[in-house]
């Protein structure tokens, strides 16, 4: 059984165009790695970051500046919450300028990294289509 929580994804290991994991700081200031991203998270991801200013590092850690509000999840078998964490959708907040720059590059709720249970977006809008 695992839950979700919120995160601030700070960067991007591997390749911007296909990162393999991600950089989170966690609600209690925490920094963590996720698991390895499936394919459609990582496109999901990459394309979302590409709205937002980053650079590279010769790691090839790509740093989001300002971070950007996603939501990871966890086993609740873990002691004390400290079981690795994944990538489990993009997390929305109200936005100065009144647009939702991420609706575009979210992944569909039928894509095999995002169930319906962890799309944030379908909980806002109800549940119907």
């Amino acid at each position: 059984m695992s839950f979700t929580e919120p995160a601030v994804l700070v960067g991007l290991l591997g390749p911007a165009e296909r990162p393999e994991r991600l950089l989170v700081r966690l609600a209690d200031g925490r920094q963590e790695v996720t698991a390895l991203l499936g394919e459609a998270a990582a496109r999901a991801v990459a394309a979302s970051c590409l709205l937002r200013p980053a650079h590279a590092t010769a790691s090839l850690t790509h740093w989001i500046q300002g971070g950007l509000p996603i939501r990871v999840s966890r086993s609740r078998a873990s002691a004390n919450n400290s079981g690795p964490v994944a990538f489990a959708g993009f997390e929305t907040r109200p936005d100065t300028t009144g647009s939702d720059r991420l609706s575009a590059h979210r992944p569909r709720a039928s894509s095999p990294e995002v169930s319906p249970a962890t799309d944030v977006r379908r909980g806002e809008r109800g549940t119907s289509a």
